[in-house]
């Protein structure tokens, strides 16, 4: 591996690394809050951190696969093999689909927060599934970080 793409890769994943730590705090949050509204504003954090870890994946991604970093796109991948259901998808499409789900998690929590009279039914149901699959993910995160 090139010297400056193996310091680039190290550098993303210590930002990565940054990021994971925030999220572990914010979910003993998400776990200890009952009110809605802090909660949902912790959720929030939660996603916009899991954002910019994938926007960091991304740029990482590309980089690999424009120097054909065999092994640094199977480290990437392995970050990824939750995504069993888009195997034919290339790396890079992968990521930004994740992208994509957190940008609009991040759109109607928003949303949910700021004009709650104007949240249509399906966009509050979709709230209320984002806050349980957020909270599930943060019991996970402090089962597995005790």
């Amino acid at each position: 591996m090139n010297e400056k793409i193996a310091t680039f890769f190290k550098d993303i994943l210590n930002e990565v690394y940054l990021i994971e730590n925030k999220k572990l705090e914010i979910s003993g949050d998400i776990l200890r809050y009952k009110d809605e509204i802090k909660r949902l504003n912790l959720i929030l954090k939660f996603v916009i951190c899991d954002l910019d870890k994938h926007k960091l994946f991304e740029q990482a991604a590309i980089v690999a696969i424009k120097n054909n970093e065999s092994e640094m796109i199977n480290q990437i991948k392995k970050f990824y093999s939750h995504t069993e259901q888009e195997k034919n998808k290339d790396l890079v499409e992968i990521i930004r689909s994740e992208i994509n789900y957190a940008n609009r998690f991040i759109e109607v929590i928003r949303k949910q927060l700021k004009m709650p009279a104007n949240t249509t039914f399906v966009e509050k149901r979709m709230v209320k599934e984002i806050t349980k699959f957020i909270t599930e993910q943060a019991r996970l995160y402090k089962q597995v970080n005790k």
